[in-house]
């Protein structure tokens, strides 16, 4: 959809940009059973991420492939761990950085069963795990072991970005275990 839009190519071509992330919409070509979205076929995505990285390399940037976790949060681990390797393939292929949510999330969940990462739905991180998947991008990005980042995340209940995030104050023993399991995982 969006390499179709010529505002995004424009919108690329615009900055001075160091990293530039890529997220498919979690589906891949989602295949329906029973009523269930299920992990779809790849290829699509594969094209169309080979040639946005094509456009992000020749402004300068570098591509980050960011694999989200819902199929976690809807009850799908088989599903999550299709997405996971998919675009961890995708990563080696073109040689590009992936931020590992479904690793991240499924360790969390693993050591600490009872913590709550998701809003209602399963779909979409709360704050608690926006955090997590925002501490995952920083060990990335800044390529340093995390010891100490503000407490503070941010909620949204609604499918639309809101203008005013609510600001939520995180623990100091909640941060530390998503630290903890940010810094874990490749």
């Amino acid at each position: 959809m969006f390499w179709h839009d010529s505002r995004t190519l424009k919108k690329l071509r615009s900055k001075t940009w160091d990293y530039v992330v890529l997220q498919e919409r979690g589906r891949l070509d989602g295949i329906v059973k029973h009523g269930v979205v299920h992990v779809g076929r790849p290829q699509i995505f594969f094209a169309y991420a080979a040639r946005f990285n094509r456009e992000i390399k020749k402004v300068g940037a570098k591509t980050v492939l960011y694999c989200p976790p819902s199929f976690l949060g809807v009850g799908l681990p088989g599903d999550a761990k299709k997405l996971h390797a998919a675009h961890a393939m995708l990563a080696r292929k073109l040689h590009s950085a992936m931020i590992p949510s479904v690793a991240a999330f499924s360790l969390a969940l693993k050591k600490r069963p009872d913590l709550k990462l998701y809003e209602r739905g399963g779909h979409h991180p709360n704050s608690l795990g926006t955090y997590l998947t925002a501490s995952l991008f920083y060990k990335k990005l800044f390529r340093k072991k995390i010891s100490n980042l503000p407490l503070k995340s941010y909620s949204s209940r609604s499918q639309k970005l809101p203008k005013n995030p609510k600001t939520v104050k995180l623990s100091r023993t909640d941060a530390q275990f998503l630290w903890s399991i940010a810094n874990q995982v490749k």
